[in-house]
């Protein structure tokens, strides 16, 4: 949120939903398919899940992996296209956005939550993600690098096919490291998108503008 009063100003994100964030967190899962999700609108401008589809495609045929795509937009027959055309029709499932709480149900029983895009704000489906210690791996776009810092609190991927599949094929070769990520990730939001810190931030803030205001206006 950008809150602005002559040359003043704040920026601030509220931060994650009690909802999202509490409760139960991830866990490193051993079972032999690797279960992906990337929940975000089907938009033209932006979201690549062609991307992200196309370099699975691409991954050695004994490596077992499942994506669940959840969202709608005007990119959805495109897509459907896509996974037909590449024969992953028994591999790939679209949802329509859900209720936080199914949805927090398939991130908790997935392994990697991913976010393929030319260009983001900050992602409300990461830093939801990063609260329950599910690992994410995004493209490396401003400003996801400025939050996500590869192999510590996530994953950053080249905004190529083949980027896309050689941060896979690490990820699910290095399985044990996601354990490392998913506290890592935990931490930054508890520090950074707390939304009981945060709002004392945005109290102060506002009684900021408001005296600012004051003075301009004495």
């Amino acid at each position: 949120m950008d809150l602005s009063q002559g040359s003043k100003y704040f920026i601030k994100d509220i931060g994650v939903e009690p909802s999202i964030s509490e409760g139960e967190k991830w866990k490193l899962n051993q079972r032999p398919i690797f279960k992906i999700l990337m929940a975000t609108r089907m938009a033209k401008l932006a979201k690549r899940h062609d991307l992200l589809i196309k370099a699975l495609s691409e991954l050695d045929a004994s490596i077992a992996w499942e994506l669940t795509l959840v969202g709608e937009g005007e990119k959805k027959e495109e897509i459907e296209e896509l996974i037909l055309d590449l024969n992953l029709q028994k591999r790939i499932q679209i949802f329509p956005f859900m209720k936080q709480e199914k949805l927090k149900k398939i991130m908790l029983d997935s392994d990697l939550l991913c976010l393929a895009t030319d260009y983001e704000g900050l992602s409300k489906i990461i830093i939801e993600s990063m609260s329950v210690g599910l690992p994410v791996l995004a493209s490396d776009v401003v400003p996801l690098n400025q939050y996500i810092i590869d192999g510590d609190n996530g994953y950053l991927a080249i905004n190529t096919v083949m980027g896309w599949k050689e941060k896979f094929i690490q990820i699910i070769k290095n399985k044990e490291q996601s354990e490392n990520v998913s506290s890592q990730a935990i931490k930054f939001i508890r520090n950074n998108y707390n939304p009981n810190k945060n709002i004392l931030m945005y109290e102060k803030e506002f009684l900021s503008l408001l005296e600012s205001k004051s003075q301009t206006t004495a």
